[in-house]
Formats: C-alpha cells, sequence, structure tokens
C-alpha cells in the first residue's frame, strides 16, 4: 500500500496537541478520535497495488518484405537502446513478425546473423502479433506494447482496442517509412 498524499498525515500530531491544549473540543472522544484520523487517512488517499514490481516491454518488429530494407539496419540499435534502459525489474521480450508471429529465436535462424527471420514474409499482421503478445503476458505484471513497424497492417484491427483495455496494456509504435517526395493528396 502507498500513499499519494502523505503530508496529510502530519495533522494526526496536530490534532492530538489541539485535543491535550483545548480539552473542551473533546477529541479524545472515541467515537471522534476514528472519525478524524479516518478523515485523515481519505485525504492521504491511500492505494493497493495488485501487480508486482517491474514492468515487461513487448517489441513488436515487423520483418515483412516491404519493412526489410527500411527498418532492417535499425532495428538493432533500437533493441539495444531499449535493453539499456529498462530498469532492474522490468522485462524486454522480443517478438518477431509478419505473417507469424513468435517470440525471438523460435522463427530466427540461430546461425552468426541471429535476426533473419524465417517465417513468411509476404503479410503485416500486426493484429496477430499484439493477439500473441496479449496472449503471453502475465496477469501479475504491468505490460505495454511497442510495435516497430513500416506501415499499416494488412488485416484488420477488429477487436483489438478492447481487449487492449481491457487486459490495461498500451500500445505505442514507431512508424519508419521511407520520406516520400512529391506525395499528392485528395481532399475532397
Amino acid at each position: 500500500m502507498r500513499l499519494l498524499n502523505p503530508q496529510w498525515l502530519l495533522l494526526l500530531p496536530l490534532l492530538l496537541a489541539a485535543g491535550w491544549f483545548w480539552p473542551r473540543l473533546g477529541l479524545f472522544r472515541p467515537l471522534r478520535l476514528v472519525c478524524l484520523a479516518f478523515a485523515i487517512l481519505l485525504l492521504a488517499q491511500p492505494q493497493m497495488r495488485f501487480r508486482s514490481d517491474g514492468l515487461d516491454l513487448w517489441v513488436l518488429v515487423d520483418r515483412s518484405d516491404s519493412a526489410k530494407g527500411l527498418m532492417g539496419t535499425k532495428v538493432a540499435e533500437w533493441e539495444q537502446i531499449l535493453d539499456k534502459s529498462k530498469g532492474a525489474k522490468d522485462r524486454l521480450h522480443l517478438v518477431d513478425y509478419a505473417a507469424e508471429a513468435g517470440t525471438r529465436g523460435a522463427l530466427i535462424t540461430a546461425g552468426p546473423n541471429a535476426t533473419d527471420y524465417e517465417g513468411p514474409t509476404t503479410a503485416t499482421r500486426s493484429a496477430t502479433a499484439v493477439s500473441y503478445a496479449l496472449s503471453q503476458m502475465e496477469a501479475d505484471r504491468a505490460g505495454r506494447l511497442l510495435i516497430l513497424t513500416d506501415g499499416y497492417s494488412t488485416e484488420p484491427l477488429d477487436g483489438l482496442a478492447e481487449r487492449l483495455i481491457k487486459q490495461e496494456v498500451s500500445l505505442e509504435f514507431r512508424l519508419d517509412g521511407a520520406t516520400v517526395a512529391g506525395d499528392e493528396r485528395l481532399a475532397a
């Protein structure tokens, strides 16, 4: 349990001193004492923690054909930055996906270049990857999702927002697309 505003607890000794100096207030009557202590405790805003310390960050890395050229060299640097910035109780989970999603190592060769994705790369199924990561998360730990991709999913994302809200998981993404020169947009 933790208190959001512990400064309100400083009123307890002040109330005891006021009750001693001014006995006519009747602050030492049991019901008044309990009510004042309860009111001060409510002002301190106690909060219970139902999750363990630390954060699980699930990094979903797009390994599709469209992302191969744009993100190939940057992903290793991003993963290194994330690994260095995590806390002592934080955990980093890497999930590679394209047409299939799997934890790092399951769909990756174990050769000298350990980032060669061996699954099918013809599609970008972000909803499948998010669903996979959500199913792997532990209920007693806080979790977040970070998607590293070059664009849009090739499958619908229907129902994904409700599941994220239900599991209390935030989803962030990093789009890394090529710069487009002379792009046109249809306004009406």
